[in-house]
């Protein structure tokens, strides 16, 4: 997490701080009875012209995209404030895998300029707060994106 619209200032979980656990969601609403296009008089019922459609493709209604990571920090840091009072940030999360080549890693970073979010304290313990925090990932109209996702790995292509 960094400074809102930057990325200045990170913190880095895993190093220092402990990233407990992560998920990102894309939820699509699949509109089921949408898509339909006019058929051909093959799948048309003798007589009846508005018989035969044929659904060309699957169209999406709302779609948003939500996620959920939980963190320990220590109770007395700036970065703790920070996340209680629910300061603007931005999030970017990357995994790191095994060296690729002996300059690159296997990667995959998912990135947001704009989200908003709530922080969940579970308790505290030894001067360490566990915080669950639910990012809601907005459209950033400066950028047109909502996610950044990036994979870097040894396959030049997925396609079949």
């Amino acid at each position: 997490m960094a400074d809102a619209g930057t990325l200045d200032n990170a913190t880095a979980y895993g190093v220092a701080k402990r990233l407990e656990s992560w998920e990102i969601n894309i939820d699509n609403q699949l509109l089921a009875d949408d898509g339909y296009r006019p058929g051909s008089t093959d799948f048309q019922t003798t007589g009846d012209t508005t018989s035969g459609a044929i659904k060309s493709e699957c169209l999406f209604g709302e779609r948003s995209i939500t996620g959920m990571f939980v963190v320990r920090v220590d109770s007395g840091s700036d970065e703790y404030a920070a996340l209680k009072s629910q300061s603007p940030l931005d999030f970017k999360i990357v995994l790191t895998g095994p060296l690729i080549t002996s300059t690159f890693h296997h990667s995959l970073s998912i990135e947001s300029a704009l989200m908003s979010y709530e922080a969940i304290e579970y308790g505290e313990k030894n001067g360490i707060v566990t915080l669950q925090i639910k990012p809601k990932f907005l459209y950033d109209t400066s950028t047109g994106k909502i996610l950044t996702i990036t994979l870097v790995n040894e396959s030049v292509s997925y396609e079949g």
